[in-house]
């Protein structure tokens, strides 16, 4: 049964397209004792992140395929019921 339950930020899942700590981040959402979850808006900000400008000088389809399947089948599924204003950068609420 898992311990923890997590959700990683967009942050570490480009980071991980990108190619830092990719190991890290495959060992740590495939550890039986930790339980992974994403909603539909993270999957969303990946999207859009991955497609900057920016970043293509960093990512390669191939990467950026590999973090979203990843991404896809270690975490569960979930959808907000409500909503928290405490963090001081508005889109990590």
């Amino acid at each position: 049964m898992a311990r923890y339950k997590i959700i990683l930020d967009a942050n570490i899942w480009i980071s991980f397209a990108i190619g830092k700590q990719m190991l890290s981040v495959r060992e740590l959402v495939l550890d039986k004792r930790v339980e992974t979850f994403a909603c539909q808006a993270l999957f969303d900000e990946f999207s859009t992140v991955v497609q900057r400008p920016k970043l293509q000088k960093y990512l390669s389809p191939q990467r950026c395929a590999e973090a979203l399947i990843l991404m896809e089948n270690a975490s569960q599924k979930i959808e907000p019921d409500r909503f928290v204003e405490a963090s001081r950068d508005p889109k990590d609420n």
